[in-house]
């Protein structure tokens, strides 16, 4: 993906393709910091490219790091997705929170 790509995403205007309710079966990315931004960053990327997605700020409490966004994705769209919000994270668009061990929401 290239930075004109993700230019061109990140400027999209066109519909959210957020889903309701997680895909089922879906795959959950927990990969990236809670925040308005990354919300919106994320639902303009994944609805740029077409692909639907559910995304959850859970109630609760995370222990052993900040809160996280749950995005879940269909599994036949889990490798674009992943691709699409690593390049966003390379490129300073999202706050990647690398590894899960120890990650426990309650």
């Amino acid at each position: 993906m290239t930075n004109d790509d993700l230019r061109q995403s990140i400027a999209y205007i066109g519909p959210s393709l957020a889903l309701s309710a997680p895909s089922n079966p879906g795959v959950a990315l927990i990969g990236y910091f809670a925040s308005d931004v990354a919300a919106k960053t994320i639902d303009r990327l994944l609805s740029a490219r077409g692909v639907p997605f559910h995304l959850e700020r859970p109630t609760g409490h995370w222990s052993g790091t900040r809160e996280r966004l749950i995005v879940t994705v269909p599994p036949d769209r889990e490798q674009e997705a992943q691709a699409l919000l690593a390049a966003a994270s390379d490129a300073g668009l999202l706050e990647r929170a690398d590894g899960a061990n120890g990650l426990v929401h309650y």
